[in-house]
């Protein structure tokens, strides 16, 4: 169940499903959030080369992450975002990542790096919230439960290898 919420967030943001030439970021699901699942969020960041979104749960057995969490690698520094949630102007488009807390979402360009704006993506934000997380648990259900190449368990503290990517990058000369 956690590896299809990260998943549906992944289609949902317009990451593709496989690796990507310029792999970005990486998507985990744990227990929730706290100082020590922030610290290995931040040494995986930076040994893995990627930012990431957390799903944390308060219980395996919950329907729901409890919180959500964004780890940015900044030129000089990791920020952790807390408190994040998604949001999507209509059924289309990519959702975007809100910082509830202030007014500042992030959004994946055509490189598939986060962008930082300022402000909120629109007006209706609670509404954009529930049709994001509605969008996220819909496309979550289409999934089966086998565990996709390429995923691993990290237990607390230990290291994460980023898997190699599963296939050759296409060139383009220009």
């Amino acid at each position: 169940m956690m590896q299809n919420h990260c998943r549906a967030i992944r289609s949902e943001l317009g990451y593709p499903a496989f690796a990507p030439a310029n792999p970005t970021m990486a998507f985990a699901a744990g227990r929730k959030f706290d100082f020590a699942v922030g610290m290995d969020l931040v040494r995986h960041a930076q040994s893995g080369g990627k930012d990431f979104i957390h799903a944390g749960w308060a219980c395996a057995a919950d329907d729901l992450p409890h919180d959500y969490t964004l780890v940015i690698r900044q030129r000089a520094s990791v920020d952790i975002v807390t408190g994040v949630t998604f949001w999507a102007a209509n059924d289309d488009t990519p959702l975007v990542i809100v910082a509830r807390d202030r007014d500042l979402y992030f959004q994946l360009d055509d490189r598939l790096n986060l962008q930082q704006r300022f402000g909120r993506p629109g007006r209706k934000m609670l509404q954009g919230e529930r049709r994001a997380m509605e969008r996220i648990l819909r496309v979550a259900a289409t999934f089966d439960d086998t565990l996709l190449d390429g995923n691993a368990y990290v237990k607390n503290g230990e290291d994460w290898v980023p898997p190699a990517p599963m296939h050759q990058s296409i060139i383009n000369f220009r």
